[in-house]
């Protein structure tokens, strides 16, 4: 019985050491308790902008992509993607795009956009642009487009035109008929007589509002309206102001094809013609 008190004594006084030691402080924390060295600070997520540019990336229609900023592992797991980019059906060559922030926020869009079209934007203080390169089109599954995002070498991209592509096909009709009303210098001959550029543009819109539904895109009109007499099928043509004659379908042909590649509202007439 006293062997057994003796020991318990021993073990009691024993631990006073150490009881004292750990109240002054004494003991440290173990190194595996310690914070990690790698963990992220608040600030360090203003630095997930793009990077690895210029990148390709494939974005399927109808589906939302997230675009990764590119950071090594440890630094883009800070924060959620910078950016991501919704896409709508493909349809007739164009399609409806949105680039959203990490925020859910559009910085840009929704646009319509073709094959070339370039879109800029600015994320974290920094300029942008996407370029819509070419769609995939599947015969089974989901159709596709291919995007390259780049830095911006722009001073100023907030007021750059999205793309021609914007374009509605009543806002290329009226860009046509815009040039035909504009053209310095131009006849206008109809079924042998003369007329004025505005007094042209008069007569196809007049012709247009009668057409009705009938013809809803910039091609039809040039082919059903503005190429011909409905009454005698003769061709319009343009005496232009260096006496060169066109074909009034050649003519909106040409701006056609501006409005649709460049965006380009020029009213300068073609250089090769043909005589009538």
């Amino acid at each position: 019985m006293k062997r057994a008190l003796f020991a318990v004594l021993i073990v009691a006084l024993s631990s006073v050491p150490a009881l004292i030691f750990r109240s002054r402080g004494g003991f440290a924390i173990p190194p595996s308790s310690k914070i990690n060295s790698t963990t992220p600070t608040p600030n360090q997520s203003a630095s997930a902008v793009l990077t690895n540019l210029p990148r390709t990336i494939t974005l399927k229609q109808r589906r939302t992509t997230p675009i990764e900023s590119g950071l090594p592992a440890s630094a883009a797991s800070i924060a959620p993607p910078p950016l991501s980019i919704t896409l709508s059906d493909i349809t007739r060559g164009s399609v409806e795009l949105t680039i959203i922030d990490s925020k859910n926020h559009p910085i840009a869009g929704p646009v319509v956009a073709r094959e070339g079209s370039v879109i800029p934007f600015t994320l974290q203080g920094q300029a942008f642009a996407l370029k819509l390169d070419a769609f995939k089109l599947q015969t089974l599954g989901t159709d596709e487009a291919t995007v390259t995002i780049s830095a911006s070498t722009g001073t100023n991209t907030s007021n750059q035109a999205a793309t021609p592509a914007t374009l509605t096909e009543r806002q290329k009709i009226d860009k046509l008929l815009d040039a035909v009303a504009t053209l310095d210098g131009a006849v206008f001959i109809r079924n042998g007589s003369e007329h004025s550029p505005s007094a042209a543009a008069d007569h196809l819109r007049g012709k247009l509002r009668s057409a009705g539904s009938r013809v809803t895109t910039a091609r039809q009109f040039i082919d059903s309206i503005a190429s011909a007499s409905s009454s005698s099928g003769q061709d319009y043509t343009i005496r232009l102001k260096d006496g060169t004659v066109i074909a009034t379908r050649e003519f909106l042909n040409t701006k056609l094809r501006e409005l649709e590649q460049t965006g380009s509202t020029s009213t300068t007439p073609p250089t090769n013609s043909n005589g009538v």
